[in-house]
């Protein structure tokens, strides 16, 4: 049997991707070790007591909500 893996659902809406684009750029490159997580808020102190799940745990997904055509 497999082990079983955690995931954590990470769930952007709207904005046309923009943001969306940014933050999975960012997800990757710190799943892939191309980055170091500098300047990110769970990198503070005060969150040094809380288990965060591992970036390889994050599975992202989102949905536009405005109605548009690339036509």
């Amino acid at each position: 049997m497999a082990e079983k893996t955690n995931r954590t659902g990470l769930w952007i809406i709207g904005a046309w991707g923009g943001v969306a684009t940014t933050a999975l750029v960012g997800l990757l490159n710190l799943q892939k070790k191309l980055v170091q997580p500098v300047g990110l808020t769970t990198e503070l102190p005060e969150f040094s007591d809380i288990e965060m799940p591992a970036w390889s745990e994050f599975v992202p997904a989102g949905y536009e909500i405005r109605d548009f055509s690339f036509e």
